[in-house]
């Protein structure tokens, strides 16, 4: 399905002026140093820490509900899915080079002494990494890394403490934290994702690093004299234009751009991408004319339209809604609910062909 579930990491320099407003995260104030999370070494080091490990682990768990995901735009998504992108690893050895290694390939830290330095001889801090107390599964794949994590890091100092902590809250405040504080460390959520994928600007365009934006890790990577950095390209994909003002004119283009996204995502590591739901829809059978679709299941104009009881065109069919209907009457303030119903009753002029996933005509003739 169009689903992620992921660690999202916390890649500013420090915590934002917004720190503790609505939660009191272990006593955090504005201005902390969030070093070494700041760091995309460290952040590829703990994805090389957990790496092919998820796959036993999400098959244990899940079974066939789940399946794998190492990119933040989800194989359901045939069109812009970056299918070349290979799975990432789990290698100690790489996770050491870029702990261990110099700058800019590494971050220059220390294990000589037993536990981790920084390379200015400080240790490396406590890292706490939240997940929902309302969903155990999640819990439990947050405390399967964590435990990978550990295992590889070892003990602080103090011979008993670890290095990362597990931290389950309820799902409020972990939104507060996260969203609008933006104080964390790292935390296990998931996202409900469309098949556009401007979405990567609002996970990790610096426009969208504000109070309440979905921009959670604070990520910024400007670009510089020889080097495109996300942040434009995630402007091409918001706006079809780049911020020179040169506009996409082809869908083949922006496929480009999307994959090209996805290439800076998998080294970047803001999120460490974990798994993608499968969804499944199941009916009476005596219904005839459902499309099923990757992605979508039989929630598609083709279904909508060609649904029936058996051979006899009419009659009726029950439709489940997922939650409660408030108003039909005003669709811009309605739910993803509301649109169950206003969905069967206005249909667009584009559709999606549910074998290829490209736009197709479906009120529109051309």
């Amino acid at each position: 399905g169009f689903h992620m579930c992921y660690f999202g990491i916390n890649c500013r320099n420090e915590t934002p002026s917004t720190s503790g407003w609505f939660y009191d995260y272990h006593g955090r104030t504005a201005g902390m140093e969030l070093y070494p999370l700041n760091d995309s070494n460290f952040r590829l080091a703990l994805n090389y820490l957990f790496g092919c490990k998820k796959t036993a682990w999400i098959a244990s768990q899940y079974e066939f509900i789940n399946v794998r995901l190492d990119t933040c735009v989800p194989p359901a998504n045939v069109k812009y899915f970056h299918s070349g992108l290979p799975p990432v690893p789990y290698d100690e050895d790489m996770a050491y080079h870029f702990l261990t290694d110099a700058p800019p390939n590494g971050m220059g830290m220390s294990n000589a002494s037993g536990y981790w330095t920084y390379p200015n001889g400080t240790e490396m801090r406590q890292i706490y990494v939240m997940s929902p107390v309302e969903a155990p599964p999640s819990v439990a794949t947050t405390e399967y890394a964590i435990s990978l994590w550990n295992d590889f890091f070892g003990k602080m100092s103090d011979g008993t403490s670890d290095y990362f902590i597990s931290d389950v809250i309820p799902f409020y405040p972990e939104i507060f934290v996260t969203f609008f504080d933006r104080d964390h460390d790292i935390y296990f959520l998931c996202w409900g994702l469309g098949r556009d994928p401007d979405y990567l600007f609002d996970f990790f365009h610096p426009d969208a690093d504000v109070f309440g934006g979905y921009n959670s890790p604070g990520l910024s990577d400007p670009s510089r004299p020889g080097y495109l950095g996300l942040n434009d390209i995630l402007y091409a994909i918001k706006y079809w234009r780049w911020p020179n003002g040169t506009y996409i004119l082809t869908d083949e283009e922006m496929v480009d751009i999307v994959k090209l996204a996805q290439e800076y995502l998998y080294v970047l590591v803001p999120y460490i991408p974990i798994y993608s739901r499968n969804y499944i829809n199941m009916y009476n059978n005596t219904l005839a004319g459902w499309i099923e679709s990757l992605g979508y299941g039989s929630n598609n104009d083709w279904s909508y339209g060609w649904l029936m009881n058996g051979d006899e065109v009419g009659g009726s069919v029950q439709w489940h809604c997922s939650g409660p209907i408030d108003t039909l009457l005003l669709p811009a303030a309605g739910s993803a609910y509301e649109f169950q119903v206003l969905g069967r009753i206005f249909e667009g002029g584009l559709t999606v062909d549910p074998f290829t996933h490209q736009d197709v005509y479906w009120l529109l003739t051309d």
